[in-house]
């Protein structure tokens, strides 16, 4: 899934991201509300609680 910004509770904001699941086994179990934005070839993993804002691509599908 595409996002067009994405804005945490720090203030940090992200732009242009895509925003992936964490494989299970990547991360300990307590971490399960974790997600993983890629920007370019470099990955973040953030808490999915810390998302204040999030503004997605419009995704067109043809029948």
């Amino acid at each position: 899934m595409k996002a067009r910004s994405i804005v945490l509770v720090t203030g940090d904001v992200y732009t242009d991201v895509e925003i992936k699941p964490v494989r299970e086994g990547i991360l300990p179990k307590e971490m399960d509300a974790m997600i993983a934005l890629s920007l370019g070839k470099k990955t973040v993993y953030i808490n999915a609680a810390m998302v204040v804002s999030l503004q997605l691509e419009p995704e067109l599908s043809v029948l």
